[in-house]
């Protein structure tokens, strides 16, 4: 459900701006077995890890130095492991206290009702953090991610990210 690019590597595969790169595997989740506190335990830990313990002081010219450059996979989402409720609940906190630890973040593949989601989600939002968003769409999604990261971290990508394009 969540793993950082390039394995159990210590420190993982960064994106070419120098961000740790996490991948997001929503289909994985099944909506309610996690507890709302849980989760943002766990995003703080994995946000600490890789802004903290991670980051090498060869890379501090980057812009995503010391930050998290997430990948969404959205590959068999479906309504049935979208949670709003966690959504609402996790923002507040993440806004507040990790605006500046995400470097970037791509969701993949779009669709229209996703789309129309975020559009209401960006205007809670403060614009630098929506601006950090990319939403990938149409059926060349794969070739659109594999371009933003470039050839070197496209080749750690995980096989179904790596072929075809949708």
């Amino acid at each position: 459900m969540m793993e950082w690019l390039g394995g159990e590597s210590d420190p993982p595969c960064t994106s070419k701006e120098g961000a740790s790169l996490l991948l997001l595997r929503p289909a994985r989740y099944k909506l309610g077995t996690v507890a709302k506190e849980d989760w943002l335990r766990l995003i703080a830990w994995h946000g600490a890890r890789a802004t903290s313990e991670w980051p090498s002081d060869n890379d501090t010219d980057k812009p995503g130095h010391g930050a998290v450059a997430i990948i969404v996979d959205r590959t068999c989402s479906g309504v049935r492991n979208q949670d709003p409720r966690l959504l609402r609940f996790l923002l507040p906190p993440l806004i507040r206290h990790y605006p500046a630890s995400l470097h970037r973040a791509y969701v993949g593949p779009v669709n229209y009702v996703f789309y129309g989601i975020w559009a209401v989600a960006t205007l809670i939002l403060p614009r630098r953090v929506a601006g950090r968003f990319m939403l990938l769409r149409g059926s060349d999604w794969k070739a659109q991610l594999r371009r933003e990261l470039g050839p070197e971290v496209s080749a750690r990508l995980p096989e179904n990210l790596r072929e075809g394009d949708g």
